[in-house]
C-alpha cells in the first residue's frame, strides 16, 4: 500500500504491525515516516521517542529531527489552544537543539505569555551568543521593553555585544 500511494491504508497497517510487534525497529521507522507524511506530529513525536532512545542514537542530526517534530507538535497544540502542551513541546525542542531558531522563537513567545520575561531574556542572550538571528532582536526589544528608536538601538547594541564577531 505504500508503493501504491495509499497513505491511510499504509498508516493503518503500520499501526497494526506496531501493535503486534512493538519492538520491531523497521516497523517503528515506517510508522514514523507515515505519521510525518500525514502531519500527525504528536504521534510522530511519540514514535520517534520509541525509536531513538538516548542510549541508542546520539547524533546532531537525530536531535535536529526530534526538535523539528517537537516544534511541529507544539504548533499543532498551539493551534488547538492547548498552550501547556505547546509550551512543553517547544521547551523540549529548544533543549534538544538550541540552534533551531523557529523552536526558540516559539518558546520565547510562550515564556512571555507566561510572564517569564527574565527567562525569555536570558534565553535570547544565550542563543544569540552562538546563533544570532534577526527574529531574536524583535523579541529582545519586547522583553527589555523598548518603545523608542533610541531604546531599540541601545538594546540592539547590548545584544550585539554578546557576539561582536558576528556582523
Amino acid at each position: 500500500s505504500i508503493r501504491g500511494g495509499n497513505h491511510e491504508t499504509s498508516l493503518a497497517l503500520a499501526r497494526r504491525a506496531y501493535a503486534l510487534k512493538p519492538e520491531s525497529e523497521w516497523v517503528k521507522k515506517i510508522l514514523l515516516e507515515l505519521e510525518v507524511k500525514a502531519g500527525l506530529w504528536i504521534d510522530a513525536v511519540s514514535t520517534c521517542k520509541k525509536i531513538t532512545k538516548p542510549s541508542r542514537i546520539r547524533n546532531k542530526s537525530n536531535y535536529k529531527f526530534q526538535a523539528t517534530l517537537l516544534y511541529q507538535a507544539g504548533l499543532e497544540a498551539k493551534n488547538k489552544n492547548n498552550l501547556t502542551y505547546a509550551y512543553n513541546q517547544f521547551k523540549q525542542a529548544v533543549t534538544l537543539d538550541p540552534s533551531f531558531i523557529p523552536g526558540v522563537v516559539e518558546f520565547i513567545g510562550q515564556l512571555i505569555r507566561r510572564k517569564k520575561v527574565q527567562k525569555a531574556t536570558s534565553l535570547i542572550e544565550k542563543v544569540w551568543k552562538n546563533e544570532p538571528h534577526p527574529y531574536l532582536v524583535k523579541w529582545y526589544w519586547q522583553v527589555v521593553k523598548t518603545k523608542t528608536p533610541i531604546g531599540r538601538f541601545e538594546a540592539s547594541e547590548r545584544l550585539l555585544s554578546l557576539n561582536p564577531d558576528n556582523i
